[in-house]
């Protein structure tokens, strides 16, 4: 065996490592998760000295598996969870706490970028994004204006990304798929934002350098190198966010589409263009693949929602402990459409294409006699109801999605896809391995080091056909009726209780 590859995914709440052969083939792989701190009311904070500890314990994991030989492992790259970020001094070491992408401290500073600009719709076109304390610019305005000197002594703002860039080969670069979702880059101009940071008096040189993923960057250092237990002159290579690592790695190209079925559910359209909604519903981003861009729709309140229901029966049931797949089959007691009940899963805010933080969850039809099944059924409706909502905008913006890849937790459970490609009215397509993001950068590495001639090579290389799920034309007859009945009770309850300027993004 020869030209292996690893990858390491820095996730929000666990870190991952594998080891490829070219062919996608996992290997060897290792786990681990690490906490999050929440000092205080919408503070939350991880130690980001932990991305850089815990990736080298997980690649040394993966080495040490009796299945790598460690001479045959020629490259690696690096998934990333995007926008949160650490102050860093000039070799790379964190000055205070990483600033994870889910704190939301920084609202003051969200309205003061806001007011840079004449209206959200100039914003939007310029950012790609909406301006959310979610991401990046906000929360560093925040540290300039509330710890002044860190801020004056930064040597760089570094995302988990160009954190572990700085340590395994001494630069401090990020790729164009993180900088998209950091507020502080402008789609338009494919560069930092010099004019908007300028206006913060927030100083350009603080921000890594940008290239495309799958750049080469060089050797990843000896000391490095040695203590994870690889052998010399493996080769760094630049990676990119985790959402869209993953869609490269489940096979994604443009006219298809990608919907990962996690805590949350995200959309990745891929386009040869950046598609910007003039009606402000879908962000637009760069992709892992150069000259590539992505629509990215998140439904925030997705498996969550599904984990939320779970902690419920559990807590009030006295004889039975559900998990998930019990809760799929309790669901299936009840036809399609939960007789009549209907969930809506904003538990935390509306996201695409609602964009409305101040929507709350809403549950319509219950009765007396209301089932566990019916009240289950309907939140796994309510979230395969907003990825259809978020696909026909995308279908809106950019024609039809001709191939749907689902992965993720979610995907391991095809009576949910049932319902999903049943909801949908389409095919779906599971994708061949569960660890997308790790495959996917570990192409992007594949690609850095000339195992590959492009992108279109790696995925002609590691595709293997999944299960698809094919939808019962019946059923979704069914379901378009309800949808469309659905669709209209939620534009009617989010523009009615909202939808006011005061709560508008």
């Amino acid at each position: 065996m020869s030209n292996l590859l690893l990858s390491v995914d820095v996730g929000t709440t666990a870190i991952k490592a594998g080891c490829f052969t070219p062919e996608g083939q996992l290997i060897a792989s290792a786990y681990c998760e690490y906490p999050l701190e929440k000092p205080k009311k919408y503070w939350v904070e991880q130690d980001a000295d932990h991305w850089l500890k815990l990736s080298k314990e997980m690649l040394s994991a993966v080495i040490k598996s009796s299945a790598v030989d460690r001479e045959d492992i020629i490259a690696m790259s690096i998934s990333a969870q995007g926008i949160s970020f650490v102050p860093t001094d000039f070799n790379g070491f964190a000055l205070r706490k990483a600033f994870s992408w889910l704190d939301t401290r920084a609202v003051k500073q969200t309205q003061e970028i806001t007011n840079i600009f004449n209206n959200k719709e100039t914003a939007f076109r310029t950012l790609g994004i909406h301006i959310l304390p979610t991401y990046t610019l906000p929360k560093i305005l925040w540290m300039k204006e509330n710890q002044p000197d860190i801020f004056v002594n930064t040597y760089k703002f570094s995302t988990s990304l160009d954190f572990l860039n700085k340590h395994f080969v001494g630069k401090f670069i990020t790729d164009y798929s993180i900088a998209g979702g950091m507020l502080a880059h402008n789609l338009q101009q494919m560069n930092w934002d010099k004019e908007l940071l300028k206006l913060l008096d927030i100083p350009l040189e603080k921000f890594p350098s940008l290239d495309w993923s799958g750049t080469l960057l060089g050797d990843i250092k000896s000391d490095i190198a040695k203590e994870i237990g690889l052998p010399k002159n493996v080769k760094l290579v630049l990676g990119g966010h985790d959402q869209e690592c993953a869609a490269l790695g489940a096979g994604v190209s443009n006219g298809d589409i990608s919907i990962s079925m996690g805590t949350a559910s995200i959309l990745i359209a891929p386009t040869d263009v950046a598609i910007i909604d003039p009606k402000l519903r879908i962000p637009s981003y760069p992709h892992v693949e150069e000259n590539q861009f992505v629509l990215e729709a998140v439904v925030s309140a997705a498996g969550v929602s599904f984990r939320w229901i779970k902690d419920l029966f559990n807590t009030i049931s006295r004889n039975f402990s559900y998990d998930y797949d019990d809760l799929v089959d309790l669901a299936l007691q009840t036809p399609p459409g939960s007789n009549g009940i209907k969930f809506f899963p904003h538990l935390s805010g509306a996201t695409c294409p609602f964009w409305n933080p101040k929507s709350t969850g809403m549950v319509l039809g219950i009765s007396l006699d209301t089932s566990k099944s019916e009240f289950t059924r309907s939140l796994l409706e309510g979230w395969c109801y907003q990825l259809k909502t978020n696909l026909n905008v995308i279908e809106e913006l950019t024609g039809r999605r001709e191939n749907i890849f689902v992965f993720g937790g979610g995907a391991k459970n095809q009576k949910l896809l049932q319902i999903l490609a049943d909801i949908l009215g389409k095919p779906i397509r599971i994708s061949a391995t569960s660890e997308t993001a790790l495959l996917g950068a570990a192409m992007l590495a594949g690609l850095g080091a000339g195992v590959y001639s492009n992108l279109a090579d790696a995925k002609t290389n590691v595709r293997k056909e999944g299960k698809v799920i094919e939808n019962d034309m019946a059923v979704s007859r069914i379901y378009q009726s309800l949808y469309e009945d659905y669709r209209f009770i939620e534009d009617q309850f989010i523009g009615m209780n909202y939808c006011t300027k005061e709560n508008a993004i």
